[in-house]
């Protein structure tokens, strides 16, 4: 039987169907509405590895996705390359799994997929629940203060052009601001 968490996962995959079937994918800016400073949470990976989230001092992306989720499925093989171009960078990107208890997918899907990102487990949907989560796949630009800078909504391309010039406007902003 499906919990509520995953009922209201499947109606938020089916809403962001409806509204984005047409988007372009373009990287706009879109500045969270709401701002959570200070917000600080500690996830495990596959392998039970704790990790803060988000990373201190890192200019950090965090994607929240699940393995139900056709267009989370889609951009993650471009999401991982994203994370090996910048990691070394002082870019951490974060990939949030909101299965529920559904780990063992989690972990099939990233070994098919040869994922080395960090994927993190939110069982008890306290992150994607203070984030808003309602729609998949959602990522979040975290400043290396733990600012939120922007929210995109949907399936994007990851390893691209528009991807890279839209991150590295933020790794600018960063250095103007040290």
């Amino acid at each position: 039987m499906f919990s509520l968490r995953v009922v209201i996962a499947w109606i938020g995959v089916f809403f962001n169907a409806l509204v984005f079937a047409s988007s372009s994918g373009e990287f706009k800016f879109d500045p969270a509405e709401e701002e959570l400073f200070g917000s600080v949470y500690q996830l495990a990976d596959l392998a039970g590895t704790m990790y803060t989230v988000p990373a201190p001092g890192k200019l950090t992306l965090i994607n929240f996705w699940a393995t139900f989720c056709g267009p989370c499925r889609q951009e993650m093989p471009a999401l991982e390359k994203f994370w090996k171009r910048y990691q070394s960078q002082g870019v951490e990107v974060i990939a949030v799994a909101l299965d529920g208890d559904r780990k063992r997918a989690v972990e099939k899907f990233a070994s098919r997929y040869e994922l080395t990102l960090p994927i993190l487990l939110d069982n008890d949907s306290g992150i994607s629940s203070d984030y808003a989560v309602s729609v998949l796949p959602v990522s979040y630009i975290i400043d290396a203060k733990g600012v939120v800078l922007a929210r995109i909504v949907g399936e994007r391309n990851w390893d691209s052009e528009p991807a890279f010039a839209f991150i590295e406007s933020y790794l600018e902003q960063q250095k103007t601001i040290e």
